[in-house]
């Protein structure tokens, strides 16, 4: 398991590279031959540095503030906070700070770019609906995240694949949706616009077809690190789920949790593209066709795995 959980880390550094490259040449060849001066080009270059560090200095509090969660109050989910302090003893890590999300729908997630900050979101509907040992079962499952450092490589492509749509999420948050629809209608006319009359300025066919190619490019590239999150978060909810029994001793904790988020809503309404692989099952109605854009390997199988681990039929 372990060995797994090494392959996983250093196949992850060498794709975020990778994709980190791409995304990178594809902008600073856009604005190269989009604007064909080297002004523009450092312009270009700088944006892109300070947005992508600024969305990954602040992506957790991001995220935190996206899924309008809030700080928890442990002399009300008294339980909960000894669950916590019970795993985290047995896992060596340091207490994650608790925040809610108030939904019925029964989902958790953990966040973080380091296991000396890290944080445990809960929907209020599962922290009312668990018993004690359906919590352990799945504050475990979360902590095996944290204690991997699954939640730095989740928060930093969540940062790199969809740092926008996090931002974007707070501002609809914050406007409802007629504002927001107003706003991102708005947003886009003006770029159209200010693209409109660049082009026509130009007049020449170059231009034209460097706008084509570089939408192609991004979007493909987009596309791109959708599988990669995918395809990572997978492999990963399995090897969560096993350091979880690890920690409890005991596999019935989290075959339980799971069983029963097997038969109840997990839909977390605030949530968004750019943050499902964060959650211990899918958080949204929308899934995809292709199981290799799936975060979520199917609960079935999960639970098939936990019952080998426990020797139950």
């Amino acid at each position: 398991m372990y060995e797994q959980i090494e392959k996983n880390k250093r196949l992850v550094k060498l794709v975020i590279s990778l994709s980190f490259l791409g995304v990178t040449t594809v902008y600073l060849l856009f604005f190269y031959f989009a604007f064909a001066q080297v002004g523009w080009l450092l312009v270009a270059l700088s944006a892109g540095i300070v947005w992508t560090s600024c969305t990954y200095l602040f992506a957790d509090r991001l995220i935190l503030k996206s899924l309008e969660a809030r700080p928890l109050d442990t002399r009300v989910y008294l339980k909960l906070k000894n669950v916590v302090e019970e795993v985290s003893l047995a896992a060596g890590l340091l207490l994650p700070e608790l925040y809610v999300i108030s939904t019925d729908s029964l989902n958790a997630m953990a966040v973080g770019r380091s296991p000396k900050k890290s944080y445990l979101v809960l929907t209020s509907g599962l922290i009312n609906e668990f018993s004690v040992d359906e919590l352990r079962g799945v504050v475990a499952h979360e902590m095996a995240h944290i204690k991997n450092f699954d939640t730095f490589y989740a928060t930093l492509l969540s940062s790199m694949v969809g740092g926008a749509t996090i931002v974007f999420r707070i501002i609809y948050n914050w406007l409802g949706d007629f504002w927001s629809i107003l706003a991102t209608a708005c947003y886009f006319f003006f770029f159209a616009w200010l693209g409109f009359f660049h082009l026509v300025g130009i007049g020449d066919f170059k231009s034209y077809f460097v706008f084509f190619l570089a939408s192609l490019a991004f979007w493909f590239l987009g596309l791109g690190g959708r599988v990669v999150q995918a395809v990572y978060s997978q492999t990963r909810e399995f090897l969560a789920d096993a350091q979880a029994v690890e920690l409890t001793r005991n596999p019935e904790d989290l075959i339980k949790a799971l069983t029963k988020l097997n038969l109840f809503p997990n839909v977390v309404p605030t949530v968004g593209s750019a943050t499902f692989h964060f959650f211990i099952v899918f958080p949204s109605y929308t899934c995809y066709q292709l199981t290799f854009l799936n975060t979520h390997p199917p609960l079935k199988e999960r639970l098939t795995r936990l019952k080998r681990l426990a020797w139950l039929p």
